[in-house]
């Protein structure tokens, strides 16, 4: 049986994968802000999009307008992506700060110093 696939956009991946990833699969990839496997995700990001693929971005180590930023710098622009919703960037990195961060009052013990 012959499984469509669809191109990863990475050459090197694309032929051991023989083609792409099986098409119509769902893919969850995770990369460090300013590593190289970052880059590789945003090449597949690119492409996915470039094919028509709807993708979800879990942003946990920036913020997304960080992110959005950084792709367009490498050539990458999904403002198009993200505001016909092909492209959904969740903001789980602002969940994370800490209540003092978020400009709420700091707890009793902290205010004593």
């Amino acid at each position: 049986m012959i499984v469509p696939r669809s191109p990863s956009g990475i050459p090197g991946l694309d032929a051991i994968l023989q083609g792409g990833y099986p098409t119509n699969s769902t893919l969850a990839l995770r990369a460090e802000p300013s590593n190289a496997s970052e880059l590789f995700l945003q090449q597949f990001v690119s492409e996915g999009l470039k094919i028509g693929s709807p993708v979800i971005y879990c942003c946990m180590s920036r913020h997304p307008a960080t992110l959005v930023k950084s792709m367009r710098q490498t050539g990458l622009d999904v403002t198009e992506a993200v505001a016909n919703s092909q492209l959904v960037l969740l903001d789980f990195f602002s969940m994370q700060k800490r209540p003092v961060e978020m400009g709420l009052d700091k707890p009793e013990e902290d205010n004593r110093r």
